[in-house]
């Protein structure tokens, strides 16, 4: 805040606020460490594996459990336990964490902006993004099955939590042309 707050002396308030999904370049400062190398500083700390993971997790944009990061890490092949390095990625500051009945995962806006760059640089956002849809159509077909069962509060807990990760997957397909999916 206090970064974009500076840029009010030559942007406007609107201007800043459409350029927010590019923050890390639109906050850089020439005279100081940049928000980006800072950023990257702590990614290039990251072993191989949690930075693969992190990348990964990038394409759920309102978070998400433990199951579908360890969901995640088990389709890219990874070794290792998930958990340990969902913590390390917490304990890095790289995802936060909201614990209410289950443990749910986020990353900052400008933090999953460079996740994405990174995806994108290491060629594997085509990969991520077919894997999100893929999660969001298993939920979405879960959730149709379920929601006229006893298992409805259930169902309804699920879409509750994940209505901003099933919308961003509808303006995929939308956006794709593809409505089938």
């Amino acid at each position: 805040i206090e970064l974009a707050a500076g840029r009010l002396s030559s942007r406007s308030l609107a201007d800043l606020h459409d350029r927010l999904d590019r923050s890390l370049d639109l906050l850089s400062d020439n005279h100081a460490v940049t928000l980006r190398r800072t950023i990257e500083w702590s990614y290039d700390l990251l072993p191989d594996r949690e930075q693969e993971l992190f990348r990964h997790l990038a394409t759920f944009p309102d978070g998400f459990d433990l199951a579908t990061a360890e969901l995640v890490a088990s389709d890219l092949g990874l070794s290792g336990d998930a958990g340990s390095a969902i913590a390390h990625l917490v304990d890095a500051s790289m995802v936060g964490l909201t614990v209410g009945l289950t443990a749910r995962y986020r990353m900052l806006d400008t933090i999953r902006t460079l996740a994405h760059d990174r995806l994108h640089a290491a060629g594997e956002d085509h990969d991520a993004t077919e894997r999100f849809l893929r999660w969001t159509l298993q939920r979405a077909a879960w959730f149709a099955q379920t929601i006229d069962t006893e298992d409805e509060p259930q169902a309804d807990g699920l879409l509750r939590r994940e209505i901003a990760n099933l919308r961003a997957a509808w303006r995929l397909v939308r956006d794709d042309d593809r409505l089938d999916d």
